[in-house]
């Protein structure tokens, strides 16, 4: 737990640093840009340089023990203050957070893009708040009463003794409680704060609108089928929030039903990113349906990713086929969620791999099986290689057979031929058959594409309407191109087709990609044709002078929360509180 809680503050941290130098330096970055360069390219701002920057402002001599007690004695009595009452110092810093969360919530429902932020801080910070905060009075009215003397006055102090002590013992108990629930709500208010804020910065927001509205149209028919079909969904609503991390997904929030999204720095200013996006959206529905992964694992003959991630046992006559198998239960949910990037982008997503997964410097790096640092577990990610493979298999079966090859040759034009999948194993590296791979992780995909499935109520994904990546997915995509080619913001089209259209654009001329992603921008819209972004309103004003302030993060939500009204109970997540799950 330890290593959990200083995982969090190191993240806050450069979350903080990170946003702060972004709100000075944002739109001196935008005021030294050629107003023509703006106008073609979409304004893109240095992130990069801003997050340099911003690191470069911490102190380079401090280790993570001295980050976390500064951390960590934030709330501590200042020397030579008298300690006051727990009970009375518990109550007012709930009563103090419930201000502060209800300061927040009266800010963000003001404007749709924090509603739902807003909408999580009055169901799991200011109920629960309020709730202990009631119980904690309360105990004033339960404190035992003396009864009348009597003649055996001794026996009636010894009992009052018992009585009083136990009664102690109760509050005691109560107030420990109620100070671990304070500093996790603590973290729920202002990790929801830094949401609040980061769309408070007017560039930011434009791109965390767009992005949020790519996010939600991954999600649609996802969340569709899970609520006609009465899945136990947890997840509802998509939020962007730019990081210096990886792209990835946080599913310690699934019992609130948001579903955080972690964006790179280099995210706005490459059109390839975009597409993994319905990657994450893919990790955050398997990991918000309750029941399903370990349903579809069993009926795919898998273990779970915990059994299956030792290294492999090699007998004198070779690895069976069972250790093998456990290799593709380490790699099932990557698998899962490239296919559904795959469904949802077509082609475009199967180029993005190509151009981010190549290493034509180091093609054996490829084809390695990754482990943790302790060379003991396998890595969740499958090999590079076997994944762009997997990717030709899916587009193959929805009939894009042209790009599955065109892809299976840009592949090869990097990397030379590849036969063979090299797995560290108990007595060192063992060579398996890189086409026997492939085919049984198309066997595997086969099956989830084609055949129903229990864990998800007898449907497979083919089956999911508006998932499938049909004639018209793929015919919207390449209208989508040919607006863009032209110079031309595509109309009236969902996001999902824009991006994917902006990549065919991409893959073609890859020197006009700022262009295209700026284009790609403008169309996506909301409410109106005039919209150039998903949230262009006015803004309220901001309640704090620091855009994200001293945000702790929410990772404990996972098992401290109730589901909220209206959705249903969340699946356990073997990976703990700080589950996240980055694409690449």
């Amino acid at each position: 737990m330890d290593s959990d809680i200083l995982k969090i503050l190191l993240f806050v941290a450069a979350l903080a640093i990170q946003a702060i130098a972004y709100v000075a330096r944002l739109r001196k970055a935008k005021d030294n840009q050629n107003a023509d360069t703006e106008s073609d390219q979409g304004g893109q701002f240095d992130w990069d340089a801003i997050l340099a920057e911003a690191n470069t402002e911490a102190d380079p001599n401090a280790n993570d023990g001295d980050v976390a007690k500064t951390w960590l004695s934030a709330d501590h009595d200042d020397v030579g203050v008298a300690p006051i009452d727990p009970k009375q110092q518990l109550e007012e810093q709930l009563q103090a957070l419930i201000d502060t969360a209800e300061e927040r919530a009266r800010i963000a429902r003001l404007d749709r893009a924090t509603q739902p932020p807003a909408r999580v801080l009055d169901d799991y910070v200011i109920g629960p708040a309020h709730a202990q905060l009631t119980a904690l009075r309360a105990l004033d009215r339960e404190r035992p009463r003396r009864p009348a003397a009597s003649a055996d006055a001794s026996a009636d102090f010894i009992d009052g003794l018992d009585q009083d002590a136990l009664f102690e013992g109760q509050v005691e108990q109560a107030i420990r409680r109620g100070q671990q629930l304070r500093t996790h709500l603590a973290f729920v208010s202002d990790t929801l704060d830094t949401f609040i804020q980061q769309r408070h910065i007017p560039e930011l927001r434009q791109a965390l609108g767009d992005a949020d509205e790519l996010a939600r149209a991954c999600y649609q028919p996802l969340f569709d089928f899970a609520r006609v079909n009465q899945l136990e969904l947890t997840s509802a609503e998509p939020i962007a929030v730019l990081t210096p991390f990886q792209l990835s997904t946080w599913t310690g929030f699934l019992p609130t039903g948001l579903a955080p999204l972690f964006l790179p720095s280099q995210f706005f200013d490459d059109i390839r990113w975009w597409p993994a996006l319905a990657h994450e959206i893919g990790h955050d529905f398997l990991a918000a349906t309750r029941f399903a992964e370990p349903r579809l694992r069993a009926e795919l003959g898998l273990v779970s990713e915990d059994a299956g991630r030792p290294l492999l046992q090699v007998a004198p006559n070779g690895v069976t086929v069972h250790e093998v198998m456990r290799l593709f239960s380490v790699w099932f949910e990557e698998i899962f969620c490239d296919a559904i990037g795959t469904l949802m982008l077509g082609p475009a997503y199967g180029y993005t791999m190509v151009a981010l997964f190549a290493q034509p410097g180091a093609p054996e790096h490829t084809v390695t099986v990754a482990t943790d640092s302790y060379g003991m577990r396998y890595d969740h990610h499958p090999p590079r290689a076997l994944r762009v493979a997997l990717c030709a298999h899916l587009l193959e079966l929805c009939d894009e057979h042209e790009a599955a090859e065109e892809l299976r040759e840009l592949w090869a034009r990097q990397h030379g031929a590849q036969e063979t999948l090299w797995v560290p194993t108990s007595r060192g590296d063992l060579g398996l058959p890189l086409p026997l791979m492939i085919e049984i992780g198309s066997d595997l995909l086969t099956s989830l594409y084609r055949d129903g499935k229990e864990g998800l109520d007898g449907h497979a994904l083919a089956d999911i309407p508006g998932l499938d990546y049909g004639p018209h997915a793929a015919a919207e995509a390449r209208r989508a191109a040919e607006h863009l080619r032209a110079g031309r913001a595509p109309q009236r089209q969902q996001a999902r087709s824009v991006i994917a259209g902006a990549v065919l654009a991409w893959h073609t001329e890859p020197e006009r990609g700022p262009q295209y992603l700026a284009l790609a921008r403008q169309a996506i819209i909301g409410a109106t044709e005039h919209k150039q972004d998903a949230y262009s309103q006015d803004l309220p004003a901001a309640p704090t002078a620091h855009p994200i302030g001293h945000s702790r993060d929410a990772f404990v939500l996972h098992t401290l929360l109730a589901p909220p009204p209206g959705l249903r109970h969340a699946q356990p997540r073997r990976r703990g509180f700080v589950a996240r799950r980055s694409w690449p």
